[in-house]
């Protein structure tokens, strides 16, 4: 695991949240928080309704090596314990240089800011260990998602096809 990745941040609202890598203790924590994603989040992430994550998937989603495969969760620690409410990914592509990212933040903590905020520490994680370029797939009708880009990174290039916009970006200097 890798202590770069730790810090406690807090959200518009106030609430204090600890950034940390993924591990693979936490698959239960990952089922759970896919549980409490709506159907359109679920759709935004995976392009799909999906109404459960294969245990093949949970595994490799939890299981990173933290160079070409990182992931950073948000983790809450409240009166009802400690759980994950957003997870940011990237996998190295072809390229050692470049990757894909992939984000999700639990509904009920969308809009606090949370989505910024694992957006920057992931692409600060990626620099720092080479990676210069990141792809972003993206629904098209997700405006959310892709006003994100816009907003906080330098969008290289972009091109939708079949309802998918695919966005080159890298963190502004």
């Amino acid at each position: 695991m890798s202590h770069d990745l730790e810090r406690s941040i807090v959200l518009r609202d106030g609430t204090a949240v600890w950034l940390r890598g993924i591990r693979p203790a936490d698959d239960a924590e990952l089922v759970a928080l896919f549980h409490r994603l709506s159907e359109r989040t679920v759709y935004h992430r995976f392009f799909a309704v999906r109404h459960s994550l294969p245990p093949a998937w949970v595994e490799r989603l939890t299981r990173v090596d933290f160079q070409r495969r990182l992931a950073i969760v948000a983790e809450l620690d409240d009166a009802n314990g400690s759980r994950l409410i957003g997870v940011a990914r990237y996998d190295v592509d072809d390229s050692p240089e470049a990757a894909e990212i992939a984000l999700v933040v639990e509904d009920a903590w969308q809009g606090q800011g949370l989505g910024t905020i694992l957006l920057h520490a992931l692409m600060k994680a990626g620099e720092a260990r080479g990676i210069r370029r990141f792809r972003v797939d993206v629904l098209s009708e997700n405006r959310q998602m892709l006003r994100l880009l816009s907003r906080e990174t330098e969008v290289v290039s972009r091109t939708t096809s079949y309802g998918v916009t695919e966005a080159l970006v890298r963190g502004r200097r």
